[in-house]
């Protein structure tokens, strides 16, 4: 009788405190040309109302020398609005660029490698980070976090976007059932392809 009250207690636990806590993650190979040169790994998690999403790359490109790339970005919305972010854009192991974001009453405020952008804060409610799980079906700009104010977005064909960056270069997305499956990067020292690795999402999982 022990043995099944013990059982039973989880399951109790389980219908009258639910946990909220979920976590999402997806895989990226990086290739450049047909070589694979390294892996991106893209995580979402919610714990009671507060998403977080996250990026980590990290690549190996080869020319004369080999350079050790890694990007990563991170970002946290409450009720639909966007709190605090971080990027950092390393090379051989120093950060080349970096910026750093958080709400100050109704402005968001970005420090941008010693600059400031201030946006109001009411139009952020999506960024760069959660078009990995979102398509951005009819919008026509987006936040991003590491230049601290809104790009261009353009959709070039069905499920597929390029999203201009501040220099004119233009980034990629191509999306199935609303998931980033592929995503073309122009850095300067070559174009790179993510492509998913692991299957489409399904539910989020609790942890």
């Amino acid at each position: 009788m022990r043995t099944i009250h013990l059982l039973l207690f989880p399951i109790a636990c389980w219908l009258f405190f639910p946990i909220n806590v979920y976590a999402q993650n997806l895989t990226y190979e990086v290739y450049k040309g047909n070589s694979k040169i390294g892996e991106m790994d893209v995580k979402r998690h919610y714990n009671n109302g507060t998403w977080t999403y996250s990026s980590d790359s990290k690549v190996q490109v080869s020319f004369l020398v080999s350079v050790d790339l890694q990007f990563m970005y991170e970002a946290t919305f409450t009720n639909n609005t966007l709190q605090r972010s971080l990027t950092q854009n390393m090379r051989d192991g120093k950060i080349r660029e970096s910026s750093k974001g958080r709400r100050v009453g109704n402005q968001y405020v970005t420090d941008v490698n010693g600059e400031t952008h201030t946006t109001s804060v009411d139009q952020i409610d999506e960024c760069i980070l959660t078009l990995y799980y979102h398509e951005p079906e009819g919008k026509t700009q987006i936040f991003s976090e590491r230049w601290g104010k809104f790009i261009p977005v353009k959709k070039l064909g069905t499920h597929k976007y390029a999203l201009v960056l501040p220099n004119g270069d233009e980034n990629h997305m191509t999306y199935e059932k609303g998931i980033c499956t592929e995503l073309q990067i122009n850095h300067t020292l070559a174009t790179l392809y993510f492509k998913l690795k692991n299957n489409l999402p399904g539910r989020l999982v609790s942890e």
